[in-house]
Order: C-alpha cells, then structure tokens, then sequence
C-alpha cells in the first residue's frame, strides 16, 4: 500500500509545472523560518511582559510607601501627644485625613494592578487595621499605640515585600535593578521604619524625667539595627554605582542627604538622651521628634529617588527589548521577503528560458517574428533559446528588408508618377508656346511682316531657353544623392559670405543689407552641395522681398534641444502657412510674375534630406517676412 502510494506521490509530482516542483521544497523552509521568528518574537514579548509587571509593582510600592510615610508621621504625633501632652491634636487630626487620602490612592492602585499583584487580602488587613487604630487612637497608653502603630506599619513593609515578589521584581535578572529593588523593596522601608520606631521612644524617653534602662536598651538595639540596614544600603549602592554609572549623580546625593540626616538624630539620642539628659535640659520632646522627622523625610526622599530611577531602567529595557523585537520581526520578514524573491528568481531563472523557447517555437511556427526573445543564461536551454532566437533574427531581417525594398520601391513609383506628370505640364508650356509661335511665324513670313517675325522668334527662343533651364534643373535634382563628395569640415561663415558674392548682383540691384551673424559653427558634410543649400535660400530671400522698403536678410545659426540649426531670415512677401509644406514641392511657385523653374526649394530639400537633416518654413503670413530652418549634423567630437 505504501509503494502504491509513494509512486502515485512520484507520478503526481512529475506532472506538476517545474515552478510548483521548486516552490513545494522551497515552502517548508519558509515556514520554518516564520516558525522561528514567531517563536523569538514571542519570547521578546514575555520578557516585555516580565518587565511591565515589574513596573507595576513600582507603582503599587509608591502608593504604599506614601502611605508608610503618612502611618509613621501619625505614629510620632500620637506619641508625641500621649506622652508629653503637646498641643498637636490638630496636627494629628490633619494627619488622619491624610492617611485617608492615601488609602484612596492605593485602592486605585488596588484596581488597576491588584489582580496581577494578587495584594488583596494582605491591603484588606491593613485597611481594617487602620479603621480600628483611627477609631481608639487618643484613647491608648504611649506603649499601646507605639505597638499598634507599629503592627500597622509592619503590615505595610510586608505588602511591600509580597509586592516584590508578586510582581517579578525578585526575579530580575539584572545586577543593578536587582539591588535597587532590595534597597526600595527590603531595607529602605525596614530602615525608615526602624528610625521611625526610635523617634516613638525617644519622644517618649524625653517626657520622661530620667531614661530607664528598658529605654536605654531599646534605643541602643533600634539604633544597631538601623545600622545594619544602612550598611546594606551602601553596599547595595556601590554595587549599583559600579554596573551602572550614569546613576551615581541621582542617588549618591539623595542617599547622603538621607545619611547626614539620619546620623544627626543618632547623635542626638547618643550625645543628649544615653548620656543622661533629663526633660530640664535644652532637649525637648519637639526637638527630638523633628530631627527624626526629618531623617525619615530624608529616607523617603531617597526612596523616591531609587524607586524612579528604577522605573527608569524598566522602562529602558521596555523600549529596548521592543526595538530587538521589532529588528527581530522585521529581519524575519525582511528574509521571508528576500527568500521569496530569490525563490521566485530561481523559479524565473529556471522556467522562463524554458517558456521562452517554448514561445520562440510556437511563434516561429506560425509565421509570427516580431516577438525578440533574448537569453542571458550559458546552460543548454540557454544556448538552445539563442539559436531559435538567432534564426528568428535572421528571418526578421531578411524579412524587414524585403519590406524595406518594397517601401522604396513603392516611394520611387509614386515620386516618378508626380515627376513624369509635373516634368509632362512644367515642360509642355514652354512647347505650346513654340508651336503657337512657330505658326504665327509662318504666316507673319507669309505676309512679309518683319517686324512680327522678330517678335515671334524672340519669344520662341525665350520658351526653348525656359525648356532648357528646365531640363538643367532637372538633370541637378537627379544628380542629388548620387553624386555626393565625401563629408568635410564646412565653415558656416565662409558659405554665407562665398553665397553672398555669388549673389551680389541681385543683392546690390535690390539694395539689399546682409547680416551674417558673429562665431558661426562648422558644419559637417558636402561644401559644394550646401553652397547649393545656401544660395537657393539667398536667392529665394532676394526675389520674394516684395516691395520692401528696407530689405534685409540675415544669416546665423542656433541650437535647440541639442540640435544645430542653420537658417536665412528675411523681411519680404512672407509666406501663408497653408503653403508651409507646399513650397517645397517640385515646380511649385507662389508667384509667377518671379522668375525661375520652382525646382530650387525641391533640391534645398533633397539636399539636406540627403545629410540626414530637415528643412522648414516659418513665417507669420504675408507681409511679415520668413525664415528658413535647415538642421544639419555637427562635427564630429
């Protein structure tokens, strides 16, 4: 069964196009490369998401620590109250409302990240701990509220704690967010909690009239505790410092601004309290209670001051880990893109010489050749396309010039069809003439009339000199392509000036002014044939001037769209633009009263057509004079 269907696989895949073979083996390596690149994307997204829990755990501790702060203020009011009876109930009762402010803003917190925090139960407890402190407050001993204040901010500290944990913190993998958050998440709240543990009972210990060891004990432990936790701060902070530099400006200044203030309270309690000062000496209840006050303000300030800068090494590794993502999918995609497009380049390379010469075949078959087909490959089907593709050539340009042949045999028929029937009207006037004359020339001899006789041999001479000019005409037009002597450097300049003296009877007998133009070009063909070009135009230009009173010709050339062109501007009869095209024409004159054959354009034309050039009219009508373009190839570089 299995051989059965492992040859139906063979047949079906031999039967599939050479394209669908390469695409079927080039597919599963392109999946497997998307796989891949899902998969690696996938892990830059957990770690996205690893980080982003982290920062939400920043942002509940911040919430917690105001509140921390807030619980350990009311601490000292209410042992400053209970046990020296100072005068700070309003202060106290501020506090209250304040703490309640802040609880409002953990409940925010609590909303927004309590779920993933899973801090539920643990900010219950300290909710209800907080309501039943509020409530019996002014009620309790000094001892009773320092215990139950301090139970509240235990409660706090291990929330704290729990979101540390909760929140990936403790799992981070980097060496200085790590010890940022054990000094924010661990020591700094315990260190703070500590001063403000031994601000209760140096308060406390001041209202006294004498310290008691109980309270000299308690102030020296607090006091070695408090040590520990700032050593491992600083030991952090080194850490810190060294794996990451640019953050030694931010927390060296609010850690020894945290340090200096801690170490005024110290000593204070060492220098005044265990050295034996009573409640007569300068030391007050008031005074001791600031100084603490403002080394737990301090500390805070550098909580502060870590948990953001913290932050702010999340919230970098966020955006950086996005950007890898990014380069990540978009490298992904980029090989995807790049893998296709090669794909379909060996696809192309491989079955298009073959289409091709499929094509090529078909077409030569059918007699179609237009359809060139070039082969840019050396393998056999390549050189098999080059041969089809060489015959077609052939074919097509032995063809082409068939057709080319045809053409202008086609032209030459239709040119001598108009040349035999203007050569038959231009060459039978002149005739007429004769033969009309020759019998009034008999009979004038006839009647032995002299005088008539003259006349008519006068003008039967003109017509046979008409028919003679004619013929020499013709017999010049005839000779155009030909006869052409080979290309040279032809000075434009020394044409028109040569053209001019050719010229200058007519020019002078019609007192016409000449400007040829300054640093003419050199052209590049047959002198003797462009002479022809330039003196048919003068010519033209003096016999057409009508009765302009001032008759000028100018003779210059220009160059536009890089073509050089070459022209005879006059100020005589001008010329309609319905006969722009016409006047070029075999025999064709406008004005018959103007001597000459009408051929003298027609060569003009034949000329440069010959020197692969073009030559035109321009002009605005009659009256407004004309200008005669004729462009011509330059010398060669």
């Amino acid at each position: 069964m299995s051989l059965l269907a492992s040859l139906s696989f063979k047949r079906l895949f031999s039967d599939l196009a050479l394209k669908w073979k390469i695409t079927s083996v080039t597919i599963p390596l392109i999946i497997a490369i998307l796989l891949l690149g899902y998969a690696l994307s996938r892990d830059k997204g957990q770690e996205i998401e690893f980080t982003q829990k982290e920062t939400y755990g920043i942002e509940y501790s911040r919430a917690l620590r105001n509140l921390m702060q807030a619980s350990m203020e009311h601490r000292g009011l209410a042992s400053l109250y209970l046990s020296s009876g100072a005068k700070v109930k309003d202060q106290l009762e501020q506090k209250q409302k304040q703490i309640r402010e802040r609880i409002q803003a953990v409940n925010e917190e609590e909303a927004q990240y309590g779920a993933a925090l899973n801090t539920a139960e643990g900010w219950r407890n300290i909710q209800t701990h907080w309501e039943q402190l509020q409530r019996q407050v002014v009620d309790l001993s000094p001892k009773e509220s320092t215990a139950r204040h301090n139970s509240l901010i235990t409660l706090i500290i291990d929330l704290i704690a729990k979101v540390k944990h909760s929140s990936n913190l403790t799992l981070d993998p980097h060496t200085d967010s790590y010890y940022l958050v054990d000094t924010i998440q661990n020591q700094l709240p315990n260190l703070i909690n500590t001063i403000g543990i031994l601000r209760a009972v140096a308060v406390k210990t001041v209202g006294n009239s004498q310290i008691s060891e109980k309270d000299k004990t308690d102030l020296i432990g607090l006091q070695k505790v408090a040590d520990l936790y700032k050593r491992q701060i600083e030991k952090n902070l080194n850490i810190i410092i060294d794996n990451t530099p640019a953050l030694r400006a931010r927390l060296e200044q609010s850690a020894e601004e945290f340090s200096q203030a801690s170490n005024r309270f110290f000593n204070l309690i060492n220098n005044g309290l265990l050295a034996g000062v009573s409640n007569n000496s300068k030391l007050g209840a008031s005074e001791t209670y600031n100084t603490a006050t403002q080394a737990v303000n301090a500390g805070f300030h550098f909580f502060d001051t870590a948990s953001s800068s913290l932050n702010e090494l999340l919230q970098e590794r966020i955006a950086a880990v996005k950007q890898e993502q990014y380069v990540t999918l978009g490298g992904i995609i980029l090989f995807v893109t790049f893998a296709i497009g090669v794909g379909f380049m060996v696809i192309g390379a491989i079955t298009r010489p073959i289409q091709r010469a499929q094509f090529l075949s078909m077409a030569i078959a059918s007699g179609n050749l237009e359809n060139a087909i070039e082969s840019n490959s050396n393998d056999e089907v390549g050189r098999m396309l080059l041969s089809l593709s060489d015959m077609q050539k052939k074919l097509r340009q032995q063809i082409e010039k068939e057709r080319h042949h045809l053409k202008e045999l086609e032209e030459k028929n239709a040119e001598l069809e108009r040349f035999i029937y203007t050569v038959s009207h231009d060459l039978r006037s002149p005739l007429i003439t004769i033969k009309g004359f020759s019998g009034m020339l008999k009979r004038s001899l006839s009647q032995g009339d002299r005088e008539q006789m003259q006349g008519d041999i006068k003008r039967i001479q003109a017509a046979a000199d008409k028919m003679q000019l004619l013929l020499d005409d013709l017999l010049e037009l005839s000779r155009i392509g030909r006869l052409v002597n080979p290309p040279e450097k032809v000075s434009l300049e020394h044409l028109a000036r040569e053209t001019v003296e050719l010229v200058k009877g007519a020019i002078i007998e019609r007192n016409v002014q000449v400007e040829i133009g300054p640093d003419l070009p050199l052209l590049f063909g047959d002198r003797k044939r462009l002479l022809e070009v330039m003196q048919n135009l003068v010519e033209n230009a003096v016999k057409f001037m009508g009765e302009q009173k001032e008759p000028r010709i100018e003779i210059n050339a220009l160059e536009r769209e890089g073509e050089l062109l070459c022209y005879v501007r006059d100020n005589g009869m001008g010329i309609s633009s319905r006969y722009h095209e016409k006047i070029f024409d075999l025999f064709d004159r406008l004005d018959q009263d103007v001597e000459g054959t009408g051929i003298g354009l027609a060569i003009v034309k034949r000329i440069i057509e010959v020197h692969e050039g073009r030559v035109w009219v321009e002009s605005e009508g009659p009256g407004q004079g004309s200008t005669f373009y004729f462009s011509i190839p330059k010398v060669p570089a």
